[in-house]
């Protein structure tokens, strides 16, 4: 009888089995068509390069793309995905439906409404990038009439939602918005601005794909495999590892406090030590790319806007090699070239006030990664504001980065981009004479360049006359008679003083690699606190 009713369960459940095999074998077969999130009504598509159209669907199933007179068929692999791209076209502004269908009768086809051929964009960040031009009741400056006007249908975006993986997702569920007054507020102020003088020059559509979220460190954009070989990325591993090691040896002292305090019916105040970031945590890295940058692959994009590093200032040594590494990553996942990759300088701010030049040095790792190709940077340190991570003034940081993508990559040659960049010294006598790029019109805003600084082989900076002739600036001290090294708003919040005719700022820069005596960081906390949305 035992052998019997093990039998008879043994078949029951190969059957139940069998039948659940089945079952998902035939949902499989019946699988709607899933196109990638970033496909959707009013959505605008990448002009002139081929544009990717890809998926899930049941294994083997005929996909067929229709869009602008192009008809795209291809077959899903055994996973189930499927790719194929359609031809370049030119700009249009005339809505178009794309449509997916499958020569399986019973998928019904995908149709999206309202698609334009343009320019799109990817606008990525933390906080900075994320920042609405009306952000939860704290408005970009001059919102009433940046909403008034805001009648641009030919501007769109699409926000990823916020979210964080260990393993990379495919899917997320978001929306392309049409700009309008109603409709404008949640868009990125940065990148608003950076489509509305993109479209005011070239009449075209113009798409925004805003992937971005405050308070995240560059890490967080990086993938696993990337990350895990980053020289920063190791010293990044080791600081977390110290980090879990003190918050639980933290914790495991304020439980014995808190119980004791219990035991003895005295009132117990002490906050909890506060978790350090690691895996799981919003913050901890790879997790972002994973979740929110994995899926836009490989959507066709004219290139990159970033705005972040705020949350990396604590560790600005890190931040070039960080930076780089995900330029170059991306620019791989994508396979696109090195195509265009425009980012903001940090602007004024105060910072970590026990290390006066943690920002500083991070804007010094931001200026180095213009040794990448196609790279552009836009110089914020006059339109930021010192007691605020988070300036108002996004209008500007748009202008200044579209600047860089009209000239660079829209041939606008008319057009200056870039505010004065140090280029080299050398020393006459007891001056020395400082040589830029972009100074065409060379200018102080106060009656004579503020924010130099001169120093002698003591390595002893004090404060510099500057005397702007032609377009080079020549720096000197009464107290400096030998000068090796000048610094230009080398502190977290400088006063920008020197331009150009452009009226564009000038970068800081030092021409010393001195080490600072005052680093900033703790073991626990891998970014600044106040970051947090």
């Amino acid at each position: 009888m035992k052998d019997f009713t093990h039998s008879a369960f043994m078949m029951r459940s190969t059957l139940a089995i069998t039948l659940a095999c089945c079952m998902i074998g035939h949902s499989h077969l019946q699988a709607d068509i899933k196109p990638a999130p970033v496909f959707g009504d009013h959505m605008v598509i990448q002009r002139d390069m081929k544009v990717p159209v890809w998926g899930r669907a049941a294994a083997g199933e005929e996909i067929t793309v229709e869009f602008a007179g192009q008809n795209k068929t291809v077959k899903t692999g055994v996973n189930g995905k499927w790719r194929t791209d359609l031809d370049p076209m030119t700009a249009s502004t005339t809505p178009r439906t794309l449509t997916i269908s499958s020569g399986n009768q019973t998928s019904k086809p995908v149709k999206f409404e309202d698609v334009l051929v343009g320019e799109v964009w990817l606008c990525s960040g933390q906080s900075n990038m994320e920042f609405t031009v009306n952000e939860k009741g704290v408005c970009v400056a001059g919102f009433v009439n940046i909403q008034a006007t805001a009648n641009y249908p030919l501007i769109r975006q699409i926000r990823v939602p916020k979210a964080n993986r260990y393993e990379p997702a495919e899917t997320f569920n978001a929306s392309w918005q049409v700009c309008s007054p109603q409709t404008v507020g949640p868009f990125s102020g940065v990148a608003y601005f950076f489509a509305l003088n993109l479209f005011q020059k070239l009449n075209i559509p113009v798409g925004l794909i805003n992937c971005s979220y405050g308070g995240t460190p560059a890490e967080a954009w990086l993938s696993k495999q990337v990350f895990d070989v980053n020289p920063a990325g190791q010293l990044i591993k080791a600081r977390m590892a110290k980090g879990l090691t003190d918050y639980q040896t933290a914790k495991a002292s304020w439980d014995l406090e808190s119980e004791a305090a219990k035991a003895s019916g005295a009132k117990f105040e002490k906050p909890a030590p506060r978790p350090p970031i690691g895996p799981g945590h919003p913050y901890a890295p790879v997790g972002v790319y994973n979740a929110m940058l994995y899926p836009l692959i490989p959507t066709a994009i004219r290139g990159v806007i970033w705005y972040q590093g705020e949350a990396n200032a604590w560790h600005p040594e890190e931040y070039h090699e960080l930076f780089s590494a995900l330029i170059q990553q991306w620019r791989k996942d994508w396979n696109l070239g090195d195509f265009p990759f425009y980012y903001v300088q940090l602007p004024n701010f105060k910072g970590n006030e026990s290390d006066p030049t943690g920002w500083a040095r991070l804007r010094e790792a931001q200026t180095k990664t213009l040794e990448l190709p196609n790279t552009g940077m836009a110089v914020t340190i006059d339109v930021g504001d010192r007691n605020n991570i988070h300036p108002r003034n996004k209008t500007d940081v748009g202008k200044r980065l579209a600047l860089l993508a009209l000239k660079n990559t829209y041939g606008k040659a008319d057009i200056e981009c870039s505010g004065p960049l140090f280029d080299h010294c050398t020393p006459a006598g007891s001056e020395m004479k400082i040589f830029f790029k972009h100074a065409s019109g060379l200018n102080a805003k106060t009656s004579s360049p503020t924010g130099f600084e001169i120093a002698g082989k003591d390595k002893m900076f004090v404060p510099a006359t500057a005397i702007i002739k032609d377009e080079t600036v020549l720096v000197s001290s009464t107290n400096v008679m030998n000068p090796v090294a000048v610094r230009y708003a080398w502190v977290n919040a400088p006063e920008a003083s020197l331009y150009n005719g452009a009226g564009l700022p000038a970068a800081p820069f030092r021409t010393d690699s001195w080490e600072p005596e005052i680093g900033g960081g703790s073991s626990i906390q891998s970014s600044p606190p106040g970051l947090q949305r």
